[in-house]
């Protein structure tokens, strides 16, 4: 899904960059969970989504926030379904 979904955002919305992806698979492994943290700092987006389902991306948003260094977090469900 997440594959599609960047295809249509690059078609859409062109001036727009994505930069990193991830399946959102990394709330049972810590080490990989703070592995996907150091990834997005080090791409220094402007915006992440996450997309795991409602609670889970909030309080994962709300878990990590301050470890991430990004102006806006954006939860969106399975808006990438859609």
């Amino acid at each position: 899904v997440i594959d599609k979904a960047k295809a249509l955002l690059a078609e859409k919305v062109p001036d727009h960059k994505v930069i990193g992806l991830h399946d959102g698979y990394i709330l049972t492994d810590p080490a990989l969970n703070a592995q996907v943290i150091a990834d997005i700092n080090a791409k220094q987006p402007d915006i992440v989504v996450v997309g795991m389902g409602c609670p889970l991306q909030e309080y994962w948003i709300d878990d990590h926030r301050q470890q991430l260094d990004v102006p806006v977090c954006f939860a969106i469900g399975a808006t990438w379904d859609y």
